[in-house]
Parts: structure tokens; sequence; C-alpha cells
């Protein structure tokens, strides 16, 4: 997060959507590794976010997971708010028109004021966040540590042991960023079953 946070206004986005910064890859790869290029470089950090947005998080993590837990079940999805119609609209005003330092989605909360109670059109976002943190230290533990730190793991021959190994130590014991090492555990989990 200091990293992210830390980054211009034009990477922010990307570096607070990344799971393993720039001097993580060097750990585990042995080598620098650049993120991917930046969707567009604006000075503007609502702007330059909405870009990275568009480019790379709806279409490489958020619909894809959408589109996956749909077609399991014979849903069909739609997302009405990417209509192009409704994004031709919206994306060229100001940041100020779509948030504040206290509100976001400012334009939707107007839309809908007089068709839904305040304590909905006024309750703060929520995400859909996993507990990772808790499964990998509970759980998840035992099998993060059989298969991921296991000197089989399919991953060393691409990764650093010691660091792979300091990643899910770290996990297990409830500290460092279990993110990683869920990632780790997906990848390890890929492998196995693709290689």
């Amino acid at each position: 997060m200091a990293n992210a946070m830390a980054a211009d206004s034009s990477h922010r986005s990307r570096a607070l959507s990344e799971v393993f910064d720039r001097s993580a890859r060097a750990r585990l790869l042995g080598k620098d590794w650049p993120s991917a290029a930046s969707a567009v470089a604006l000075s503007d950090a609502g702007d330059a976010a909405i870009a990275f947005d568009l480019a790379y998080y709806l279409p490489d993590d958020l619909l894809v997971k959408v589109d996956v837990a749909t077609m399991r079940y014979g849903l069909e999805s739609r997302c009405p708010f990417l209509d192009h119609a409704l994004a031709d609209a919206v994306i060229p005003l100001s940041i100020d028109e779509k948030v504040s330092k206290d509100t976001n989605k400012i334009l939707l909360r107007r839309a809908v004021e007089d068709l839904l109670p305040r304590r909905v059109t006024a309750r703060p976002k929520r995400g859909f966040g996993s507990p990772v943190e808790q499964w990998l230290s509970g759980a998840l533990k035992e099998t993060m540590m059989e298969r991921v730190a296991a000197s089989d793991s399919p991953l060393l021959s691409y990764l650093d042991r010691s660091e792979v190994r300091r990643i899910c130590l770290d996990a297990a014991a409830g500290k460092g960023n279990a993110h990683q090492a869920w990632g780790l555990l997906a990848l390890d989990s890929w492998l196995r079953q693709n290689s």
C-alpha cells in the first residue's frame, strides 16, 4: 500500500491492484520485472484510475470473474453501467462531478435518490473480498505448506525457493501479504494441472 501511495498519479491505480509489486517480483524471479505499461499517462489521478480500470482491471479481472461465475451456473450476466452510451456520457465529465473526498458514485447516487431510501443511497461502498488471510492461516494452512512450499512444487522451476517459502510461512502465521501466498497457491495448482 505504501508503494502504491508513493507512486505518481498515472501509476497509482495499477500499483494498488498489483499483488506483487516490482520489488516482490524481483525477489521471486531473481531479476527486475517491470509492471505492465500504464493504460495512459495522465497527470490527473482520477482520469488515470479510470483509464487503468477500463484497459486492465475490468477486462482482465472483474469481468472475467463475473463470466466464470455466471457461466458455471448457466446464467447470462449483463453489466448495465458498462453500456457504451452511458460510458461515453460519463467518462468525459470532470472527476469532481463523479467523486468527492467523502463520496463516490455521485452521479449514480443522484440518479436514484428519488427511487431509493437515503439509508441505501448514502451507504458506503462495500467490496466482495475473500478472507484469504483467515483461510491461509487456518483451514488451508496445511494444504498451502504441503503444496506451495514443498520441494516438488512446480513453482520452484520458475521462482526463488526461499522467497516462496517465506511468503507461505508469513501467511501461515497470519502476517505478511496473504494475497501473495494465495496467488502462489493458485499458480501451483494451475501448474500441477497443466504441466
